[in-house]
């Protein structure tokens, strides 16, 4: 009597006249975070004999990208996005470097010492630029420290409106590195009595400029 159970065989061809595939051996286990999951974003899940295993399926999976092995069960779970629908869910704070990098969209962070929780974000500075937060560091993945160019700098002259948002800083030239670090900012303007930096996300021309007494304004790229 036949038995009900059937042994199955697969073969994985994205090119059906060749019939391709790859064999090679699994050489990207650094890759794997431990204790972190990448949820959501799942195409499918099965049992496995380890790790290898599961990026084998992986590999031969269309659109597969990123998995998430749970080791208590051997399930791998095969995901479409780097790092899972909104990235990794975090389980210590000091590898938020490495938690961005394995984000889809991420490039920049914010690490809050007090709990060790880490901020992923799809934005350069955050929604609207950086704020002043005792026990929080933050960094974009991508950033500029070449020295600031102050030669376009206008002295007693105001760039009106356009704010992203203001903050105190130690003077002009920590204002326009703030700027650089955050998206979309083009031009500052730094009131010298409080130290108060206005970011700006206009470009401004000379005509547009506002005569005011102890404020420097500057466009970022001149």
């Amino acid at each position: 009597m036949r038995s009900s159970l059937q042994r199955h065989r697969a073969v994985c061809c994205p090119n059906l006249q060749g019939m391709e595939c790859d064999n090679s051996p699994v050489e990207n286990l650094n890759c794997l975070r431990e204790g972190i999951n990448f949820p959501g974003a799942e195409i499918g899940n099965l049992v496995v004999a380890d790790e290898e295993e599961c990026i084998l399926h992986c590999r031969d999976t269309e659109l597969c990208v990123a998995l998430t092995f749970r080791e208590s069960d051997n399930r791998c779970y095969l995901i479409s996005k780097r790092g899972g629908l909104y990235g990794p869910t975090i389980a210590a704070g000091h590898n938020s470097i490495l938690h961005c990098r394995d984000t889809e969209l991420c490039v920049a962070f914010t690490f809050r010492e007090s709990d060790h929780r880490c901020y992923l974000r799809s934005k350069r500075g955050g929604a609207s630029g950086p704020t002043i937060a005792a026990g929080h560091n933050s960094m974009n993945m991508e950033c500029d420290n070449s020295k600031v160019n102050l030669n376009c700098a206008e002295e007693d002259d105001n760039y009106p409106g356009y704010d992203l948002r203001n903050l105190v800083v130690d003077d002009l030239e920590a204002c326009v590195r703030m700027c650089r670090d955050t998206e979309s900012c083009l031009s500052v303007t730094f009131n010298e009595i409080g130290n108060k930096c206005y970011l700006k996300k206009k470009e401004f021309e000379w005509w547009e400029m506002k005569s005011t007494a102890n404020h420097w304004s500057t466009n970022v790229n001149c």
